[in-house]
């Protein structure tokens, strides 16, 4: 099974597993395609504008946490984006190698959004934000890493489930470079309404950029 149709079957299951039968069918149909004609065509045209996936998106039903939600979005989104870009070369007749795969896809995030209160100055993060700051290289490890082992499948359903090593690995690196930064990391997801510190509801975003000298984030803003 070359790399496309590797690709494929994992959207499918992504697919599948969130209950998204019109859209898994699909991309089934991709996969004939490709086995019977080594055609790409239909994926091709699927994303495009006016295309099947236009406008796609997961249904909040589908899912029993928001955790699993947040994952499945980033792994689908990403092996979209990886599949397309395989059709592409498969069009085209270039080959594709896992040294590019890896010196291309997915580069690690240097900020980190959080939130202030803007009536005493108070910043937080929470864990859908240290979520969606290791989210590239998480995912981008377990796509490349996959499609090299043949264990794409598996790796995605890892991180999925958050049982993913190096998931838990930059999760445990981030929340470190953030209490070493002393900003407290709450256990919520999702925007911040009300400050803990005064009960302000002015709250606003705020950015940190990623130390290179020291394990740390560094304010962008005041």
């Amino acid at each position: 099974m070359n790399y496309y149709e590797m690709s494929l079957e994992a959207m499918k299951k992504i697919l599948d597993d969130a209950g998204e039968g019109r859209y898994s069918a699909f991309i089934g149909d991709c996969i004939t395609d490709w086995k019977k004609k080594k055609n790409t065509d239909r994926l091709m045209k699927g994303f495009l504008k006016g295309g099947l996936f236009e406008g796609f998106s997961f249904r909040k039903s589908d899912f029993d946490s928001a955790e699993k939600e947040f994952w499945t979005v980033q792994c689908f989104s990403a092996m979209a984006a990886m599949t397309m870009q395989l059709a592409r070369f498969e069009h085209s007749g270039q080959d594709i190698t896992i040294e590019f795969m890896r010196r291309n896809f997915g580069h690690p995030a240097e900020v980190i959004s959080g939130s202030k209160c803007s009536d005493c100055g108070k910043k937080e993060l929470n864990m859908e934000d240290i979520d969606k700051y290791i989210t590239t290289p998480v995912v981008a490890k377990a796509v490349v890493d996959g499609l090299e082992s043949g264990r794409l499948i598996e790796n995605l359903d890892e991180v999925i489930s958050e049982k993913y090593d190096y998931l838990k690995s930059e999760r445990e690196k981030a929340l470190a470079r953030a209490m070493n930064t002393n900003i407290p990391v709450s256990n919520e997801r999702g925007a911040l309404s009300v400050c803990k510190n005064c009960g302000g509801k002015n709250i606003v975003k705020c950015r940190f950029l990623k130390s290179l000298k020291t394990n740390t984030f560094v304010a962008l803003s005041r």
